[in-house]
């Protein structure tokens, strides 16, 4: 990974979309950014084909519906480079057809393009905009090769602070800090690690007390 790879920004015109975009421009915004929006394509909703593969009159009416869905999924594309680049990106835009299931359209891309990060929103619509669908981001993080930051729709858009780099001394956490810090190398983080006490598993944490302080609990 390097500064010159882009980010690959999920965007389906979504609120939640526009967190995952606000939230990442605060680790890496001054990036090169693709804006990447699918579209399915009423014919394929419709007809269950491609529209080409469709007879006559039909075909006619499935080009002129997918031409309305893709000049809808542009102008959302349009929408999401304009955030993303108010928010620090230099963003480009990328409309790209289905032609399988959303997030292997997503991952196509990202590999297409080698993308540094894909960053998407915890849940948002479907090609159609009109379904939630957890699932796609879901199936981007179980799926991808490449780091994915996934972004909850309540996460604040303007609050700072630390990353926090959760380790527990395996090979994926520490390809995960690795990672981190190629992605946001001028971020201050802090690294945890939880561990358990075997004979005090059940008791209550503990404050270190100034000396001479009583012990009243």
């Amino acid at each position: 990974m390097s500064p010159q790879q882009p980010v690959l920004l999920c965007f389906d015109g979504s609120d939640g979309a526009a967190t995952a975009v606000a939230v990442a421009a605060r680790v890496l915004s001054g990036r090169e950014a693709m804006v990447c929006h699918t579209w399915t394509g009423l014919s394929r909703t419709v007809f269950h084909a491609d529209a080409r593969e469709l007879p006559g009159a039909l075909m006619e009416a499935a080009e002129e519906l997918d031409a309305l869905d893709r000049e809808a999924a542009e102008r959302s594309t349009a929408a999401g480079v304009r955030l993303a680049s108010a928010a620090g990106f230099r963003a480009e835009p990328l409309t790209i057809p289905e032609r399988r299931k959303t997030w292997r359209t997503l991952l196509e891309a990202a590999d297409e393009h080698d993308a540094s990060v894909i960053v998407t929103g915890a849940h948002g619509l479907s090609g159609l905009g009109r379904l939630v669908l957890g699932s796609v981001s879901t199936a981007v993080l179980n799926h991808s090769e490449r780091p994915v930051l996934v972004v909850p729709g309540t996460a604040p858009r303007t609050a700072g602070g630390p990353l926090l780099l959760c380790y527990d001394r395996s090979e994926s956490s520490a390809r995960a800090i690795r990672a981190a810090g190629a992605l946001c190398s001028a971020q201050s983080a802090v690294v945890v690690n939880l561990w358990e006490s075997m004979g005090h598993s059940g008791a209550r944490p503990r404050r270190h007390r100034p000396a001479g302080e009583r012990d009243d609990g």
